[in-house]
């Protein structure tokens, strides 16, 4: 798998859960802590991003 994806967490132990499980699942990641860091992080890229809440 070759899925990159942007993980939107400002709780520490959270998004380091997460990314155990993801990266173990063969995702890869980036991470910001908030909403304004994760649209920065979107507009500095050129791919196309799909959304989940």
């Amino acid at each position: 798998m070759n899925e990159h994806l942007l993980l939107v967490e400002d709780d520490d132990a959270i998004a380091s859960a997460l990314r155990l499980h993801l990266e173990e699942a063969g995702y890869r990641l980036h991470r910001e802590a908030d909403g304004h860091q994760a649209m920065a992080a979107i507009d500095r890229s050129a791919g196309t991003w799909c959304c989940s809440t």
